[in-house]
C-alpha cells in the first residue's frame, strides 16, 4: 500500500491538484505545492493525497477513506558542495478488506516515517527513510521518495 502512495505522490512535475483512478476502482487526488529558491538553492515540496474508496488493485483492500502528505526539504549548499534532504511521512487512513469487509483504521499518531540524508552535489542521495505505518515497520528507499531532486 505505501509504495502505491509512493509512486502516486511521485506523478506530478509541476504544483497543482491532479486527479487519479485506483487500479481497481474509486481515485485518489494528489495536491503538489514545490518551491524553489535559487538562494541557498533550496526545494521544497509537499504532496498530499486524499482518497475515496480506492481499490489498489494488488490485494483484496479498499482504502475507504484516507489522508497522506509526503513532505521534503531540498538544501544544496554550494561553499561546502553538499546536499541535505529532509523527508517525512504523515497518514491517517479507514480501510476494509474484503471478501469478510473487516474495517481497520489507522490514526495519525500510527505512522511516524522520517529520515535526513547528505550527499555531494553531484552524488545521489542512499538510504532509505525507515519508520512506522500504522505500527508496521517500513523503509522507502529514498531514491524513490517524491522530491529527490538534483540541483
Amino acid at each position: 500500500m505505501l509504495s502505491a502512495l509512493v509512486e502516486m505522490a511521485n506523478k506530478p512535475e509541476y504544483s497543482g491538484s491532479y486527479t487519479y483512478p485506483c487500479l481497481s476502482g474509486g481515485d485518489a487526488e494528489v495536491t503538489a505545492a514545490i518551491d524553489d529558491e535559487e538562494f541557498p538553492y533550496r526545494v521544497t515540496g509537499m504532496w498530499e493525497i486524499e482518497i475515496d474508496e480506492c481499490q489498489l488493485g494488488y490485494s483484496d483492500v479498499t482504502i475507504e477513506v484516507g489522508y497522506f502528505a509526503f513532505t521534503s526539504n531540498n538544501v544544496a549548499e554550494a561553499e561546502t558542495e553538499t546536499r541535505r534532504f529532509e523527508a517525512a511521512v504523515e497518514a491517517w487512513f479507514r480501510w476494509a478488506r474484503l471478501p469478510d469487509n473487516r474495517r481497520f483504521r489507522c490514526d495519525r499518531g500510527l505512522t511516524d516515517i522520517s529520515g535526513v540524508f547528505e550527499a555531494g552535489l553531484d552524488e545521489p542521495y542512499t538510504g532509505s527513510l525507515d519508520g512506522l505505518f500504522c505500527e508496521e515497520a517500513v523503509e522507502i528507499p529514498v531514491s524513490s521518495f517524491p522530491g529527490n531532486w538534483t540541483f
